[in-house]
């Protein structure tokens, strides 16, 4: 096992990390109910290892937002990766006066949902094949009522995963903060993972949701968190860290977890340990 794996900021869970149980437990709690939740913290403070440990994030929708990211977007997004068919065109008028919109310049748009397959082919043909068809659904894209209509028609059940909310515009997160009510009232689930200190941030907006949300800080890490990532990780690669090395790591982490593991990561790889030693070192 590489050093990388072990200790050090990585988009996959490194082996080092830790349970806490005031987070831990708060996040289980809230998966035990039927509320939205909110994950928050400052950047690389282990908001995406919280979610991953207890959600697969391949079998539900995982949405990155940017600056440029609209509702629009959003909700086409969690449609398509619920396997709901959009037309992307229609036609208006008859004749010559018939004209071409595409879906983004529009509110309305049409939705194909699977209803099932046919067997298709001429009577005495021996080459019949099946044919799917399709239902055609007249809904608008900004409404989180025919948005949640459409997810259930299709019968999935996935949460829905919102990476880096605070991108956002304030604008929109104060718009959606009234679409979740919308959607925690017709039971799709979201997960939301954002960067600020304060909490109630979305029930700011919209007190609402005061009810309707689970709200789980990741911070803060104390010593003993940072104690415990040095000890598992140390296991795993047969190393001891000296208590002057260790408590260094932690002054200058500053509370960051994702600094400290760096710092480990770093310490360990000057040290010349990229991988699990064969023989117990003690790096003073």
């Amino acid at each position: 096992m590489n050093v990388e794996e072990v200790f050090g900021v990585s988009g996959k869970q490194v082996e080092s990390h830790v349970e806490r149980e005031q987070v831990d437990d708060k996040f289980k709690d809230a998966l035990r109910t039927d509320k939205q939740i909110i994950v928050y913290g400052a950047s690389k403070q282990g908001k995406t290892a919280l979610v991953k440990k207890y959600i697969k994030y391949e079998e539900n929708i995982l949405i990155s937002l940017s600056p440029k990211t609209t509702l629009k977007d959003i909700y086409q997004s969690i449609l398509r990766k619920s396997d709901v068919i959009l037309k992307t065109s229609f036609s208006e008028g008859t004749g010559d006066s018939t004209k071409i919109k595409s879906k983004a310049s529009i509110q309305s748009a049409v939705a194909m949902i699977l209803k099932g397959k046919v067997e298709v082919g001429i009577e005495k043909d021996k080459n019949k094949k099946l044919e799917e068809q399709y239902d055609e659904i007249e809904f608008n894209l900004e409404l989180p009522d025919d948005v949640a209509d459409l997810i259930h028609r299709v019968g999935h059940k996935k949460v829905i995963i919102l990476e880096n909310f605070h991108y956002l515009p304030e604008e929109l997160q104060r718009t959606f903060a009234y679409d979740l009510r919308t959607f925690q009232d017709l039971r799709v689930r979201f997960i939301i993972l954002g960067v600020w200190k304060e909490a109630n941030r979305l029930a700011q907006f919209n007190d609402e949701l005061q009810d309707r949300i689970f709200e789980i800080p990741v911070e803060p890490w104390l010593e003993d968190d940072f104690k415990a990532i040095a000890a598992k990780g140390s296991e795993i690669l047969n190393i001891t860290f000296s208590t002057a090395i260790l408590t260094s790591c932690i002054e200058n982490a500053f509370g960051s977890v994702g600094v400290f593991q760096e710092l480990l990561k770093n310490t360990c790889i000057k040290s010349g340990v990229t991988k699990k030693q064969l023989e117990k070192k003690i790096y003073r």
